[in-house]
């Protein structure tokens, strides 16, 4: 495996994916705002509803462009500290996107995907905790129940699909230092944000659409919600991602809040209402 220093990883394919992520999320926002426009026109509820959809998609293009804005700052700085060691590319990082139309082989490879996120973040959470970074290790159970979240959201829908439809074996995972674990799941979420997700929602959208089935249809629209959930919440796991790996050396004690319902994570006091989903149970880590 090829051994590169923070400086020469953030180069090239971190930098592009992250900006990929903001250009995607933005994309999202500005086509639930034509879409309010238009739903204006038609009725005063559907622009409402439309507006609100606008909302939820900025915030989290917000949170990428701040994940990039990490990843700039770390560009900048010069390789070395007390914690930061050498990361080691993985080429396994989420597993790689279905490349098929087909919106069950689709949450089957999302199912693939967010299994090992969950399976590796927990362990990254042990390897911080006994390196003494235990508000990293929070963040990393919080993220590991947030994928966990995802991948059982995604079993659901797929049942409707195929009854035989179940979740993969976990993977087995060996952690590396705490610095690299974030790095990698940090390139891990925004794949998902970025390439991954955006492709299963077409897929999804363009099957709903040309679905004549009642029953199959809901479970296609139902594959659309989460997936364009859980691509939201990935963008704020990337952010969180990079905030502890710049600050790897300066912890604080702020807390990190898991939307049980979308696996949007916050940091600091309690939120109110998710942007995401809109509600207000959260998990404290």
């Amino acid at each position: 495996m090829a051994e590169l220093t923070r400086r020469d990883m953030l180069k090239g394919a971190a930098v592009a994916g992250a900006a990929a992520a903001v250009a995607g999320l933005a994309g999202c926002a500005a086509g639930a705002e034509k879409a309010s426009s238009a739903s204006a026109a038609a009725s005063a509820d559907a622009a409402a509803s439309a507006s609100a959809e606008a909302a939820a998609s900025a915030a989290p293009a917000a949170a990428a462009a701040d994940a990039v804005a990490e990843f700039k700052m770390v560009l900048g700085a010069e390789a070395g500290g007390s914690n930061f060691g050498i990361y080691r590319e993985s080429a396994d990082l989420h597993g790689d996107a279905s490349e098929t139309d087909d919106t069950l082989a689709n949450l089957n490879s999302a199912m693939g995907g967010e299994t090992g996120a969950h399976t590796k973040y927990a362990a990254f959470a042990e390897a911080a905790k006994a390196a003494g970074l235990d508000r990293i290790a929070a963040l990393f159970n919080a993220t590991s129940k947030a994928e966990d979240l995802h991948r059982h959201e995604e079993e659901r829908v797929a049942q409707l699909l195929d009854p035989a439809a179940k979740l993969p074996e976990k993977p087995q995972v060996s952690p590396t230092e705490t610095d690299g674990n974030l790095i990698a799941g940090a390139r891990g979420e925004i794949y998902e944000t970025a390439e991954m997700y955006p492709i299963y929602i077409a897929t999804a959208i363009k099957e709903r659409d040309a679905e004549s089935d009642a029953a199959k249809k809901d479970a296609l629209d139902q594959a659309v919600l989460a997936f364009t959930r859980a691509k939201l919440a990935e963008a704020y796991h990337a952010k969180w991602y990079m905030d502890a790996y710049t600050t790897i050396d300066t912890p604080t004690d702020e807390k990190y809040w898991l939307c049980t319902t979308c696996g949007f994570i916050h940091k600091g006091a309690k939120p109110g209402a998710c942007p995401i989903c809109g509600l207000t149970e959260y998990e404290e880590f």
